[in-house]
């Protein structure tokens, strides 16, 4: 069995979080701005504190996403507008398939902003898009240690935490080398990969709610299990799983708007309804009256949350869809691992004593979940995890 610390994870995919010299950089522009009546060319950006954040958040768009063939992760927007929210609806016009695209379209396509979906509710892109990224990365890292017969393989760094996976036996069969192993390797990898991004995903909102800093500054506790975190990464699996092959950025383009035509993609004008639809029963003054938090730890399912109602341009004939968790087609016999930074561990201790050190999703993940519930029910009322 492989040590998981072997030094070929340090090449297996750029790291995401900021380094020290990032983090130097950020901390010398907030002197600079602070400064800014000795610096003339600066006092019309750095004036104001909004103009330190939308500085600092400018760079950390630039510094925090990882480099990967498909393009760069994308910061996401939360669904509702505000100040700090990066709320904007997505041009829907750039997603709408070509009858005769095939499985390729080269065309760009937004990659950030919300949209709205009769079936799958709100879309986060950023996430989608995210999410297509992590489980192609952990699909090329779980292929790679297959190949090299290994049953314990280092995946990534994912903010602050190590991941890695553990197959109690091979599972691509004991012929490593026979004539379909490299076929069978594929299709274990991708299934592994979206499974990992899929629990990468939850895992970020999980973080986030135990007090998480994507950017260092303030608090991104508000943003944690938003209505359409959970259902966007799903909807990214779905992308990935529609591209055939090898990934590229034109394959990419012509499965997401596939994807999403299935979904009951709305334009712009009809999403901004879904959005306003919502005020004050899903989010009001103080950020969020509603958080989502369906994991599918009872019945392997997610179930998105539409727009209460029956406006037929805002719902499906047919209902929302359902999710089946990306896990769930994994072979018998893995664990996936999560280490998280001490902090982190720290933060989760103080509302569940006894968390272990090493995360597994299959088994920590519902008791996480059901502790964020409580405590979502405690501050927001007992139906603030329900969307009616």
């Amino acid at each position: 069995m492989a040590n998981i610390s072997d030094p070929q994870r340090q090449d297996s995919i750029t790291r995401g979080a900021p380094n020290k010299q990032q983090r130097n950089l950020i901390t010398f522009l907030m002197v600079l701005c602070v400064s800014a009546g000795t610096y003339p060319r600066w006092k019309a950006l750095c004036r104001s504190s909004l103009g330190i954040a939308t500085l600092l958040c400018a760079l950390l768009m630039t510094v925090q996403g990882y480099a990967e063939s498909l393009g760069h992760t994308q910061i996401g927007s939360l669904p509702r507008p505000g100040l700090f929210t990066f709320f904007f609806l997505a041009d829907t016009s750039k997603l709408v398939p070509r009858p005769d695209e095939g499985i390729r379209d080269d065309r760009p396509f937004p990659k950030r902003g919300i949209i709205y979906t009769k079936r799958a509710g709100f879309v986060d892109l950023a996430h989608v898009f995210n999410t297509v990224l992590w489980s192609n990365a952990a699909s090329h890292a779980v292929a790679a240690g297959l190949r090299q017969d290994k049953n314990s393989i280092w995946i990534r760094r994912f903010e602050h935490s190590e991941v890695s996976i553990l197959f109690s036996s091979s599972p691509v069969g004991s012929e490593i080398a026979g004539l379909d192993s490299e076929q069978r390797i594929q299709a274990v990898s991708r299934i592994t990969g979206e499974c990992v991004a899929s629990e990468l995903g939850a895992w970020h909102e999980i973080i986030t709610w135990f007090g998480y800093k994507t950017t260092y500054i303030w608090s991104e506790k508000p943003s944690a299990f938003t209505y359409e975190d959970l259902v966007s990464h799903l909807v990214g699996v779905q992308v990935f799983e529609a591209i055939p092959g090898e990934p590229d950025r034109a394959k990419f383009g012509s499965a997401v708007r596939r994807v999403l035509a299935d979904l009951g993609l709305v334009d712009k004008k009809l999403a901004s309804k879904a959005v306003y639809s919502v005020k004050g029963l899903w989010w009001g003054p103080w950020l969020y009256t509603r958080r989502m938090l369906d994991i599918g730890e009872k019945d392997g399912l997610v179930h998105p949350w539409t727009v209460p109602g029956a406006q037929d341009d805002l719902h499906d004939s047919n209902g929302p869809v359902s999710f089946t968790v990306p896990c769930a087609k994994m072979p018998a016999g893995y664990t996936l691992r999560i280490v998280p930074s001490a902090s982190i561990l720290r933060r989760l201790r103080k509302s569940i004593p006894g968390i272990p050190a090493v995360i597994d999703p299959n088994r920590d993940f519902p008791v996480i979940v059901n502790e964020i519930r409580s405590e979502v029910r405690k501050k927001l009322g007992d139906n603030a995890i329900e969307p009616n």
